[in-house]
């Protein structure tokens, strides 16, 4: 695994922090029991941003093969998963 950065990766790296933000991502749910999860989210989205933006892998010693594809599959799973992991802390800090 080796992590490429370049110009266009960066430039979707910011677009999923971007999504993010306009989604209200950065913004506190409100009640501190909450705290420690919302920090959990951003971390969540935070690490599948970067498995989907930056991350190379590739296996094999004869014939190698890039499987970044998963790298990326996986990435947009977290940052989907994370998303409604802050709609739930919002759903339930409203009804509190």
């Amino acid at each position: 695994m080796e992590f490429n950065i370049t110009l266009k990766r960066m430039a979707v790296f910011l677009g999923f922090i971007l999504v993010f933000a306009l989604l209200g991502g950065f913004s506190n749910p409100g009640r501190s029991e909450l705290f420690k999860s919302w920090i959990y989210v951003i971390a969540l989205f935070g690490a599948g941003a970067v498995s989907a933006s930056f991350v190379d892998h590739w296996a094999g010693l004869i014939d190698r093969t890039n499987i970044r594809w998963l790298y990326i599959v996986l990435g947009i799973l977290a940052m989907g998963s994370s998303v409604v992991w802050l709609h739930v802390l919002r759903s339930s800090a409203e009804i509190s």
